[in-house]
């Protein structure tokens, strides 16, 4: 709350007027008694007395006013009795002047006076004390008793990991050091983001309220506990460090390296090369399935028509391949993504998962077709041998994909956390009801812009539908007519389907601007109605095409990239802000090539639709267009998280402050 003075000066009534010969009042001016000492700073009780202090002696300089009312605000008291609570908007009534108060006595009534709390405001002051005291105790015993965990541990373990290694105990004993130094990095972020959680709840508080209540409430009595165990968990890791110099033979130095430097396990090595030969295997098949053995007209029209339900299940593995990049560069960089989507370290996939799991199902949906396209092929006379195809086999290669590809995400394996597919569908579910929703939250915003990258898959979505369920599945009506009116249905009604993305985030902009005020909503907002325009257009003229038409559809898709693009680099990206904007990249050279590809990638479309979708074909320039674009969105994911870790410009979080990231040891 707040209280305002607002000076007010004798002026006689004119005769004939309403209270005519009765003492009136002009307002003269209005100062907001929190601010008027702007340059003293709140962060200490020191402070707080000087601020006090300015405030009287601004009091005093009023004191030849005529007369002062005091405007009542909630959680503040008038300052007498005689004094209601009145909103000054308009011309002042007669009546708000106390009956035992004169115009000449009025004026010494400002000297000395602090708005006073009410009970309310005290009781709530004393709780908050109280809920503060607690927390901060609770967290001291925490973060001590871990921090007595990890000494006795690192005691116990000290001389084996300094006098007896040998090369079998070797790869243990950096697991466990790794693992220890990991856990202490933790406790001391833990430690830090709560001596800062302090600071701030403290400073918030004196600015509501002038003074503590208790005497252990202020910082000087609260930052010390947990300061204390802040040093001795550096200390700690410092032993840790020296350790592993003493065991393994490195300086200081390259011991603080080297101890954060995981490689990866025997396990995942493996794992990791053997998707690796599988997927180049496939691609070696591919080549000769294409190349070498090649297929006839019919065959490569029957694949042609198969191919958009292939592409699914291949932009969907590349995006998780994708989001595994993405997290990646938000570990090595230090973003805290799991705070800002709201998601357990302990219960989220981390990059290396994530990649895992994004190539093992991109190498099934690499393979899929191309065992579809050497069934077909078995048929053609030039086949090498008649043995090695399984026409019988050909309709039932893409749906067993789909269903190991979906079947992952329906049951708790370990490559896809449950937690994390939980948050997606929530957030999922709640973009979809978003029309009739609340305010959006961070994670529901990206939700919808990463969805904005998927039309290809939306419109492929549309196709496969059509394809399993309006054609038979039998091997030898393949080349039925049917097949030409999936093509019409998806381009028609896919784009539709595509347009839902955008329509959400038009929905989270427009609430947004309703919560926060902000024009930037409304500026986003025109981007996503730009995008839609252009959507609407083109499918328009998918239905009735016309050459005026196509050339207005032109105008508008080179309008709304360009807006797009703006909004990436300026809003998306935080560099609106300039030099003020920071960066947690190691090289500004990283922004410059990220700037650089995100244009090349919008800007696409104009050589793509000029010459190289009649070059390449339209199946493979559709495809190619839609990986590039997943590829940009995973970038923009990147440097999204980074501004919101460094930013708030669209203020999705009440508070700006983001804890550090935690290290993760896979």
């Amino acid at each position: 709350g707040r209280a305002e003075f607002v000076i007010m000066v004798d002026e006689q009534k004119k005769d004939g007027g309403v209270g005519a010969g009765k003492p009136g009042f002009k307002r003269v001016q209005q100062l907001d008694i929190g601010h008027l000492s702007p340059s003293i700073d709140t962060d200490s009780v020191d402070d707080l007395f000087q601020r006090r202090k300015a405030r009287e002696e601004a009091h005093a300089q009023l004191h030849g006013e005529k007369t002062a009312l005091l405007r009542g605000s909630a959680g503040f008291e008038p300052l007498s009795p005689g004094f209601p609570r009145v909103s000054l908007d308009g011309a002042l009534p007669p009546e708000v002047v106390p009956d035992d108060a004169s115009v000449d006595s009025a004026g010494s009534m400002i000297h000395g006076v602090v708005p006073k709390i009410t009970n309310v405001g005290v009781a709530a002051a004393k709780e908050f004390e109280e809920v503060l005291l607690k927390e901060v105790q609770k967290t001291t015993a925490f973060a001590r008793q871990s921090l007595d965990t990890y000494f006795d541990y690192f005691e116990s373990n000290r001389t084996l990991w300094t006098e007896k290694l040998n090369g079998a105990s070797r790869p243990r004993a950096k697991e466990s050091m790794r693992y220890l130094y990991a856990e202490v990095t933790h406790l001391r972020d833990f430690v830090d983001t709560n001596e800062l959680a302090v600071r701030k709840a403290l400073k918030k508080y004196l600015h509501a309220h002038p003074f503590f209540i208790r005497d252990a409430i202020s910082e000087a009595t609260l930052l010390p506990q947990l300061h204390e165990v802040r040093v001795e968990a550096s200390t700690l890791r410092d032993a840790l460090r020296a350790t592993w110099a003493e065991a393994f033979g490195d300086d200081v130095t390259a011991a603080k390296q080297n101890i954060l430097s995981v490689g990866a396990s025997r396990s995942q090595a493996f794992r990791a090369g053997a998707l690796v030969a599988c997927i180049a295997a496939t691609l070696a098949y591919w080549l000769h399935v294409f190349l070498e053995l090649g297929l006839d007209d019919e065959a490569a029209t029957r694949f042609e028509r198969v191919f958009p339900v292939c592409r699914l299940f291949i932009l969907l593995s590349f995006a998780y391949t994708c989001w595994g990049f993405t997290l990646y560069c938000c570990t090595h960089h230090r973003i805290n993504y799991l705070y800002l989507l709201g998601l357990s370290p302990k219960a989220s996939m981390t990059w290396l998962q994530c990649t895992e799991y994004g190539l093992l199902m991109f190498w099934l949906a690499v393979l899929a077709p191309v065992l579809y396209a050497r069934s077909i092929h078995h048929r053609a006379p030039t086949c090498y041998a008649s043995s090695g195809g399984f026409p019988g086999a050909a309709p039932y290669f893409i749906p067993v994909c789909g269903a190991a590809f979906l079947g992952t995400l329906a049951f708790p394996y370990r490559h896809v956390f449950r937690r994390s597919r939980a948050a997606f569908f929530k957030s999922f579910w709640r973009c979809v009801k978003q029309p009739f929703g609340g305010a959006p939250m961070f994670q529901d915003f990206l939700v919808a812009d990463i969805g904005t990258s998927f039309a290809c898959f939306a419109q492929d979505l549309v196709y496969g539908v059509c394809y399993y369920t309006a054609t038979p599945l039998e091997a030898g009506h393949f080349g039925s007519a049917s097949w030409g009116a999936c093509a019409a249905v998806r381009q028609r009604y896919g784009i539709i389907l595509a347009m839902l993305p955008y329509f959400w985030r038009a929905c989270h902009t427009f609430k947004m601007y309703r919560k926060t005020g902000q024009r930037a909503h409304v500026v986003n907002h025109g981007k996503y109605l730009t995008l839609l325009l252009y959507m609407a257009l083109d499918c328009t003229h998918a239905n009735a095409p016309g050459a005026a038409l196509s050339d207005l559809v032109w105008a508008v898709h080179v309008a709304a990239q360009v807006y797009s693009y703006a909004w990436d680099i300026s809003m998306d990206w935080g560099w609106i802000r300039g030099a003020q904007r920071g960066s947690m990249m190691k090289s500004m050279g990283t922004h410059y090539c990220a700037i650089a590809f995100d244009l090349a990638a919008r800007a696409l479309f104009i050589p793509g639709v000029l010459w190289a979708k009649g070059a390449m074909g339209d199946a493979a320039y559709t495809t190619v267009a839609a990986l590039i674009e997943i590829g940009r969105r995973a970038v923009w994911c990147v440097f999204r998280f980074e501004n919101e870790n460094l930013n708030n410009l669209e203020k999705y979080r009440t508070v700006d402050f983001v804890p550090h990231a935690v290290l993760c040891v896979d």
